[in-house]
């Protein structure tokens, strides 16, 4: 099911990056709940359609998320410096050895701003409340498994186009 979803998602974002007819982002992110992932991101006039996945030793993280930069000036090339931004992210999380992976599936509606000091590098940071969706984590002591409701969350973003 997972390999299905990722499967059509990137046949999606290969529909836009065509559709676009611009040349895409690479991105690097750190945050919260995203962790740390790499992904694409392309941009369709003032929208930008992404994709990102990560991984570790007894983690994996997954988002596609829809942002819309409006506000300030846009400079040649680039995008406008205010988004908002609304990722759905997925985790999953293996604490033991011998016990099963918890999965989360969480939304959120971010605002953030965007620094290009040229038309091929930006960084951007963002925050904002997020929801979780679905939420196997039962834990009180685990913050990231904090049951169903509201969470804070942010992410800082290293954009570099191609």
């Amino acid at each position: 099911m997972f390999v299905r979803t990722l499967s059509l998602l990137l046949f999606l974002l290969a529909t836009a990056a065509l559709q676009a007819q611009t040349r895409p982002y690479v991105t690097l992110q750190a945050g919260w709940p995203e962790a740390v992932t790499a992904g694409i991101r392309i941009p369709t006039g003032d929208y930008t359609i992404g994709l990102a996945a990560g991984g570790g030793e007894d983690w994996a993280a997954a988002s596609v998320d829809l942002a819309w930069h409006f506000g300030g000036v846009k400079k040649e090339d680039t995008l406008r410096p205010w988004f908002l931004r609304m990722p759905l992210i997925f985790n999953r999380y293996i604490k033991k050895e011998n016990e099963e992976p918890k999965t989360a599936l969480r939304t959120a509606l971010r605002v953030g701003y965007a620094w290009f000091p040229s038309p091929r590098f930006g960084l951007s940071l963002e925050a904002g409340p997020g929801v979780h969706l679905y939420n196997e984590f039962e834990d009180d002591n685990d913050p990231a498994g904090q049951g169903l409701g509201f969470e804070p969350g942010g992410c800082l973003t290293i954009y570099v186009r191609l």
